[in-house]
């Protein structure tokens, strides 16, 4: 066999060996870190060979064909770290560390000429600490602002001034109205996107308490039944009974007594049996009568003259 296949393979299992050693390192630092309250920090960049400085002070760098960095036993807390490389603009962040491992990203601007601004965003490479070329809403340092300082930058907030959540794009979960009705989501019992004529808790109104709310009522202040829209239906006229037969409805016979023949339909003094029309009073009738006599007396002298 090949004595450089030997060579290839040892390099292989020392490679393998290494990988292990560190993770097994890594594991149980972890778990240490965690008992002794202190961190494990990652940091990741786009470029390599990288040093890293915590609030000031140099703690270490990225291997010259790496572009991340871990340290152990970091304090928890507030800190300020920094991103140094030769030809490139030193970064400069806050972050907040907490037990256990914590994984960050910072990029870096590098290869850049005096008044250059490579994301577009308003500041200068040589000032810039960010690297955002989808964000323009930045600070003097070129980092996007956070005006509401709640985790989402202003350049995907959509209520930059109201401290929001990230699954609400910035906007606090109270501020939603789902069904647009003018009740926020938090204060809303009710789901009802058809209707907005509703009560404090988002719940449509029913004024007149028929079971219809007021959205589908033809008649909102006047109780009525669904079949007619909420209006309440029109009574039905009574039917006149005759119940003997004899021509008298029993409401006439009523008024009249027990004795129909002292009905006067026309109220001219003239009972009906005896009133030739039980239907017009007797001036009506003489009026008529007396018309027609004295036209008949004009038209007769009318043919005695002509003869």
């Amino acid at each position: 066999m090949d004595t450089n296949d030997h060579h290839g393979d040892d390099m292989n299992s020392k490679k393998k060996l290494f990988t292990r050693v560190l993770f097994i390192l890594a594991v149980m630092s972890l778990a240490f870190s965690e008992i002794a309250g202190q961190a494990i920090l990652v940091i990741y960049s786009n470029v390599y060979g990288f040093e890293v400085y915590l609030d000031g002070r140099l703690i270490g760098a990225a291997p010259p064909d790496k572009n991340w960095a871990w340290f152990y036993n970091v304090p928890t807390g507030r800190h300020t770290i920094m991103l140094k490389r030769p030809g490139c603009v030193d970064v400069t962040v806050s972050v907040n560390i907490s037990a256990g491992q914590n994984e960050i990203t910072i990029n870096m601007v590098c290869g850049t000429t005096p008044g250059e601004d490579s994301d577009k965003d308003g500041v200068t490479d040589d000032k810039d600490e960010c690297f955002n070329p989808d964000c323009n809403i930045v600070g003097p340092n070129g980092c996007p602002k956070d005006s509401d300082s709640d985790g989402v930058s202003d350049c995907g907030d959509e209520c930059p001034y109201e401290k929001g959540v990230p699954a609400e794009n910035g906007c606090p979960v109270s501020s939603g109205d789902k069904d647009n009705d003018g009740v926020t989501d938090d204060r809303d019992n009710c789901y009802n996107p058809g209707c907005t004529v509703v009560d404090s808790i988002g719940c449509p109104k029913d004024s007149d308490g028929d079971g219809i709310n007021d959205c589908d009522d033809d008649c909102v202040y006047d109780r009525g039944p669904v079949s007619n829209d909420g209006c309440p239906e029109e009574p039905e006229e009574p039917e006149e009974v005759d119940s003997d037969g004899d021509g008298w409805s029993d409401e006439q016979e009523q008024r009249a007594g027990t004795d129909p023949y002292n009905v006067d339909t026309d109220g001219d003094g003239i009972w009906d049996p005896r009133d030739s029309n039980p239907l017009k009073p007797v001036e009506e009738e003489s009026s008529l009568g007396i018309g027609l006599v004295i036209v008949g007396f004009i038209l007769g002298l009318l043919i005695l003259k002509r003869r």
